[in-house]
């Protein structure tokens, strides 16, 4: 009985000790993704400054368009 007792206790910790092993790595992968959200998130902005930046371009190539149109040589 003693020694069932003791396997038991064993078969126990390497349990506990899988879980532990688990838990660690399941909070990593979740710490990873955390941070590739942050990165996709500052990426997405990134390129809507992008956007916006080009548009301003856009508008003031336009408006210098108009102001050079009035010139004739």
């Amino acid at each position: 009985m003693a020694a069932s007792s003791e396997e038991q206790s064993a078969s126990a910790q390497e349990m506990a000790s899988a879980m532990n092993s688990t838990t660690r790595a399941v909070n990593d992968v979740s710490s990873r993704i955390e941070k590739i959200t942050k990165l996709a998130e500052k990426q997405a902005a990134d390129s809507n400054k992008v956007n916006e930046t080009g548009s301003e371009l856009k508008e003031m190539v336009d408006q210098l368009e108009r102001i050079l149109s009035q010139f004739t040589l």
